[in-house]
């Protein structure tokens, strides 16, 4: 029997102001169904895959509005994560391979039907080991009687994908953001979680394995939250002396390590910015056999790693204390050109490895832990309490002198007698004098 299918226009209903203000009307053999959509594109194209069914003449089921084809597929959602993850594997290195396997395996159990009894112990492991069955958690499999607890809960309570509803996949969402103790994830964690799970699920959706999407859409507010003052607590830096110390502790039998110490030292003596640091060229710098040299700082590195000018988009030349001369022309050798520290590739290290370098050397010391730009404050705050000469340190540093009394005015506390001691002993002899 011919079906009878009509597939109206989008209506905009925005000025209602709901949240998924654009609605598609259709009916089958004279059975109304709807559908609201958060955007005018994902309503336009969940109507050209209706229009396109129809004319490919799919039968529609009267109860759900819908194609049969679309609902006749009985995939789990563990079922495409082992799928996907066979298939993409061989994009990623090793240890992207562990983290994305992890999220999938947080995600498949939060796939779960809402009414579900707690997961048997180590399901998480379990599903690491089904995932990818390189994982050093595929031990758990020999287990039998945990294998079989575990794979019973999951063909028991596991959702297919034509099960995975709005209710289902926001589930999904906020429990990526959670913690196995209840609490918050870190938001990078989180997040991390989240786009490795929607890279999966939008896969999917592409290949009609699901309906459509229904992964929540991250609102970014037109208006900017107002910053709030950084403070610096100069006190809870190490003391000269203990910064060397750590700076010293990063060699280990790591090779890259003697980098981290030059990156370190670098950012101790110059004050410049990680991210200066790291993009610091042997082109840039002047070294002489004996006394002071000079940087020219012009350039920075961001986080993905790409090259750009530095913080305030000037260049400035600082010099180098004969110290740091020594240890630089030791390190760079013969080398004429290139990044001054480089990983084998000739790429500048990431930030992460050298936060972890600074870490371990702060263990082993038995001090609490400091981070790379904790550097560049000692350097700002030594120089302060030194010299007194805000103009000059703040050109150094490449701040502003506001910028730099606001965060390194602690440096320059306790020196309220000295100016009164001054004031005293200028006005008097010109008292004297008149």
């Amino acid at each position: 029997m011919l079906q009878r299918i009509y597939i109206r226009n989008v209506e905009d209903h925005r000025r209602r102001g709901t949240k998924h203000p654009w609605l598609l009307r259709w009916t089958v053999d004279g059975k109304n169904s709807s559908k609201s959509f958060e955007t005018k594109a994902e309503a336009n194209d969940f109507a050209a895959r209706l229009r396109e069914a129809k004319r490919d003449g799919c039968l529609f089921d009267e109860r759900t509005g819908l194609p049969e084809d679309w609902m006749a597929s009985h995939e789990t959602f563990l079922g495409w994560a082992v799928e996907w993850f066979a298939r993409e594997k061989g994009t990623w290195a090793l240890r992207s391979q562990a983290s994305v396997t992890e999220a999938l395996a947080r995600a498949v159990v939060l796939a779960t039907h809402p009414a579900a009894p707690a997961a048997p112990a180590n399901i998480r492991a379990y599903v690491t080991s089904i995932i990818n069955p390189a994982s050093t958690q595929s031990a758990v499999v020999d287990d039998t009687a945990t294998a079989a607890a575990c794979g019973a809960w999951l063909q028991r309570w596991g959702l297919a994908l034509t099960e995975l509803d709005r209710a289902a996949v926001r589930r999904i969402y906020d429990g990526l953001g959670i913690k196995d103790d209840g609490n918050p994830s870190m938001p990078a964690t989180a997040n991390r979680y989240r786009k490795t799970v929607r890279q999966m699920y939008q896969a999917a959706v592409e290949v009609r394995k699901v309906p459509e999407s229904y992964w929540p859409t991250v609102r970014r507010g037109k208006r900017r939250k107002e910053s709030v003052p950084r403070h610096i607590n100069l006190a809870a830096l190490p003391s000269p002396e203990m910064t060397r110390r750590i700076i010293d502790g990063i060699v280990s039998h790591q090779p890259a390590s003697e980098g981290f110490r030059v990156l370190s030292l670098m950012s101790w003596m110059l004050g410049t910015r990680p991210s200066e640091s790291r993009a610091l060229c042997i082109e840039d710098l002047v070294l002489p056999d004996t006394g002071p040299g000079t940087a020219r700082i012009h350039r920075s590195i961001d986080k993905d790693g790409n090259f750009g000018p530095t913080k305030t988009n000037e260049t400035r030349t600082i010099t180098v204390p004969s110290a740091l001369v020594t240890v630089l022309r030791d390190y760079i050798g013969d080398r004429t050109e290139g990044l001054v520290v480089a990983t084998r590739t000739g790429r500048p290290p990431t930030p992460s490895n050298w936060w972890r370098a600074l870490q371990r050397s702060c263990r082993q010391l038995g001090v609490p832990g400091i981070k790379p730009y904790d550097l560049r404050h000692s350097c700002a705050s030594m120089l302060l309490a030194e010299t007194k000469a805000p103009v000059a340190v703040a050109e150094r540093l490449g701040n502003s002198v506001e910028v730099l009394l606001r965060d390194y005015a602690e440096a320059l506390e306790g020196h309220h007698e000295l100016v009164t001691e001054a004031a005293e002993r200028l006005f008097v002899v010109v008292c004297r004098r008149v």
